[in-house]
């Protein structure tokens, strides 16, 4: 990382409201939080970045920053000023994210029974998992007709798997990398230490800009977001 440390003013003194972390912003920190990633004890770093950060600075606002789990292309991320920002993500095997998403919100929520056929059909039924890295995470929308059709497919349209299979191969490949390449750091769930680590070193933090503790883990219980009340987590 070259240059000062991205940081600017938060839009708002209540950046914890939804209306102010799904506005579209263009500079500070951004984070876009996927499913079932360790992304809410992500949040918390960020958090402690963006504070530390504007106190180093003496500014009394916190540093700006964005840490929900909008799509990028729905925070316009394309249109960031790149040396105002820092846009990260975390991402996890997607088999283990998507058990993790069933348990969480269909097992622990819902008090749905946890058999293999109940894993099997919550799969089927959520076309979104399909490709869910490469559809949140990029920057710019379709780019051909090709990639319509197959981005429709995804959302249920019709099956993705109706489309050319070389088709499909290309547009994920070139998905991916532009993602690579639009992006300043992509974190590992897996490595999720060692991650921290690197984004430490790359951006010339301190450790105790990194400290966190775990954010709805099995065993502990979560935000209170669902039915107003906070659910055990399985």
């Amino acid at each position: 990382w070259y240059g000062p440390l991205p940081c600017g003013k938060a839009n708002s003194t209540n950046w914890w409201r939804t209306e102010v972390q799904r506005a579209p912003t263009k500079e500070g920190w951004l984070f876009v939080k996927e499913m079932k990633t360790g992304s809410s004890t992500v949040g918390g770093v960020v958090l402690r970045i963006a504070r530390n950060i504007a106190r180093q600075r003496s500014q009394k606002a916190m540093c700006n920053f964005r840490i929900d789990h909008s799509a990028a292309r729905n925070m316009e991320y394309k249109h960031r000023i790149r040396r105002k920002s820092f846009l990260f993500t975390f991402i996890r095997d997607p088999a283990k994210r998507y058990v993790s998403e069933f348990f969480h919100f269909q097992v622990s929520r819902e008090k749905l029974e946890p058999h293999d056929h109940t894993l099997q059909e919550f799969f089927l039924k959520k076309k979104y998992l399909h490709d869910y890295y490469l559809r949140d995470l990029v920057l710019v929308n379709k780019q051909n007709k090709t990639a319509v059709e197959f981005w429709r497919g995804l959302v249920g349209k019709y099956s993705p798997e109706d489309q050319n299979p070389k088709d499909v191969k290309a547009i994920r490949i070139r998905t991916a990398n532009a993602i690579l390449g639009d992006y300043d750091f992509v974190g590992i769930t897996e490595r999720f230490d060692e991650s921290l680590v690197v984004m430490q070193l790359l951006l010339g933090l301190k450790t105790f800009d990194m400290l966190y503790l775990t954010a709805k883990g099995s065993g502990g219980y979560d935000d209170g977001a669902f039915q107003a009340r906070c659910t055990y987590i399985v």
